[in-house]
């Protein structure tokens, strides 16, 4: 048996290596891959894709769980309404005002505490309020006793529900994100690299002079210009329309990655007759994110 290392070819012990990453409901692996470059695969590679704003998003709308069991929340963070308040999304992308208390000195020397809250938490106004005017009271009479100070905390509370203002405004929500083209790059350079070597072995590692492009790419961190990947919807989600699934197709010299919909095309140019895929003998692989299944199949485009 081959204990070799498909990235750094040293003979050691080899770790289990999900080519579709487990994160994103890959469950096709390899056990040929040693523990070092797998963990380096995984801060450099994998990693930053899996983290990335897109596929954090496709996780979180397929409510894909990662290894932790949890599912992301891209939207997370706080933003600024258009008034200075703060407010967050909550679980269902519904805006909630984080509650806020305001302090300003009057022009007659007295204080004015303005409280901002959501209204479907009332309970902050009573909790936060009371802790922000008691402290209040205290700097402006440190000797009154704490007993005082909170009934008279509570009494100035309670006249402020009276005086309550309710915004009816509605809020618009808008997040900007970018799509790191080199790291999207590199995850499908490594994902054509495996599979390469799922169907061709440890001679396709050997003898490949695509191999070893590939490899490079992926132990280097670099893509350009040692492989050409080509995003671009083509005729993927034409002929694979299924929505939960990420599909690999080889054919001929080349693999056709599409991942949560976002379709590449690894073009390396493989020479050699016995590490392609001619028309006739093309393969192609369809993994079910949802339920962490896949499928390998003869494909013959029409």
């Amino acid at each position: 048996m081959n204990n070799r290392c498909i990235f750094c070819l040293k003979k050691t012990a080899c770790s289990t290596e999900h080519i579709i990453p487990e994160s994103i409901g890959g469950s096709m692996t390899i056990k040929s891959v040693c523990v070092n470059c797998n963990s380096q695969i995984g801060s450099n590679i994998d990693g930053p894709f899996i983290n990335s704003f897109y596929v954090s998003l496709q996780r979180s709308a397929f409510d894909i769980k990662g290894k932790s069991g949890g599912v992301p929340k891209p939207f997370g963070g706080v933003g600024l309404t258009t008034e200075g308040c703060k407010v967050r999304l909550d679980d269902d992308l519904t805006p909630i005002v984080l509650p806020s208390v305001e302090e300003t000195n009057t022009a007659d020397g007295g204080i004015l505490l303005k409280m901002v809250f959501d209204k479907s938490d009332e309970s902050c106004l009573s909790k936060e309020g009371l802790k922000k005017v008691s402290r209040t009271l205290k700097k402006m009479y440190p000797d009154m006793a704490d007993v005082e100070i909170k009934s008279k905390a509570e009494s100035i509370l309670e006249k402020a529900y009276k005086q309550m203002i309710e915004s009816t405004s509605s809020a618009t929500c808008k997040y900007q994100f970018t799509i790191d083209i080199a790291v999207m790059r590199l995850e499908y350079i490594k994902i054509a690299y495996e599979i390469a070597f799922y169907l061709f072995g440890y001679d396709y590692v050997e003898q490949s002079s695509t191999a070893l492009t590939l490899r490079q790419a992926v132990n280097e961190h670099q893509t350009e210009p040692l492989v050409q990947v080509t995003l671009s919807p083509d005729r993927m989600n034409e002929l694979f329309p299924e929505s939960d699934n990420h599909i690999v197709v080889v054919l001929n010299g080349n693999a056709y990655v599409r991942l949560f919909g976002l379709p590449a095309l690894v073009l390396f140019e493989e020479s050699d007759a016995r590490f392609m895929c001619p028309v006739d003998k093309a393969r192609v692989f369809s993994f079910n994110f949802k339920d962490r299944t896949y499928t390998e199949e003869s494909f013959a485009l029409g």
